[in-house]
């Protein structure tokens, strides 16, 4: 298994923040909405502010 758990696969998926910094790997879409809503819920509370 490669670096990033993609082995001699020919690419794979990722979920970068804008730091690069990667956030997820080989991500399914349940974990990017559940990483989209608590992004949505802290720009939302960030606004109540």
């Amino acid at each position: 298994m490669g670096k990033y758990r993609v082995g001699n696969a020919g690419g794979g998926t990722f979920l970068i923040d804008k730091e690069g910094k990667i956030l997820l790997i080989q991500l399914t879409a349940e974990e990017v909405k559940s990483c989209l809503d608590k992004f949505i819920d802290y720009v939302l509370y960030i606004f109540t502010l």
